[in-house]
């Protein structure tokens, strides 16, 4: 029983790794996505993001692939590479309930600012008015688009592997603002006029709004 539990133990103890790890579960196993015809006694190497060579290993034989034991707790990102395979392993201490905070706070401030104008009136001047919304709609545009960049931050550290998606959309938002900018633009050159001439009128009927 004894030997049985001696093997079992590193066993249950040794978590495969992924690419994004807490601290606590370190030292985690990585295993190979092949098995060379030679086997597997290869040398390793794993540096830091910026390049610096921190420890050389090597591979060991397992059923049916490859495998080492990544052991570096302290925070940060490692890049391994050998003939074998290759791959990143980022350790950060995760607090998926501040990040998932942040995100529903820059969604509630984008539905805020782009709801605002529906149901606010910033001036008694229908032209000033007018001119106020559009400014919120724009600035509504322009914080998403710098959203966007946030969440692909916390996307990438979560290691989700959409944060080419969630660039493509902001290409899009940034192509939508010039886009915005025109409209609201061609909109403003044609209503204001408008709304100052029904505000000459309206003062002088005595009905001046302001």
């Amino acid at each position: 029983m004894i030997l049985i539990a001696l093997v079992l133990i590193p066993i249950v103890m040794s978590i495969e790794c992924q690419r994004v790890m807490e601290p606590k579960d370190i030292p985690c196993t990585i295993i190979s996505t092949w098995k060379p015809s030679d086997g597997c006694i290869k040398g390793l190497s794993i540096y830091s993001d910026s390049g610096e060579s921190l420890h050389n290993t090597t591979w060991k034989t397992s059923t049916p692939y490859c495998n080492f034991t990544f052991n570096i707790s302290d925070q940060g990102t490692y890049i391994y590479n050998s003939s074998i395979d290759d791959g990143v392993v980022v350790v950060q201490s995760e607090d998926n309930m501040t990040s998932l905070g942040v995100i529903i706070f820059l969604l509630a401030l984008n539905s805020v600012l782009f709801g605002l104008p529906f149901f606010v009136k910033f001036s008694k001047s229908k032209p000033t008015d007018f001119v106020l919304k559009n400014f919120m709609w724009v600035l509504a545009w322009v914080i998403l688009t710098f959203n966007t960049t946030i969440l692909a931050t916390l996307a990438d550290n979560a290691g989700l592997g959409i944060t080419r998606e969630l660039f493509v959309f902001q290409w899009f938002f940034l192509k939508g603002i010039y886009i915005l900018c025109i409209v609201i633009f061609l909109r403003t050159m044609l209503l204001v006029p408008k709304l100052l001439k029904e505000k000459r009128d309206a003062r002088r009927m005595g009905q001046d709004e302001g």
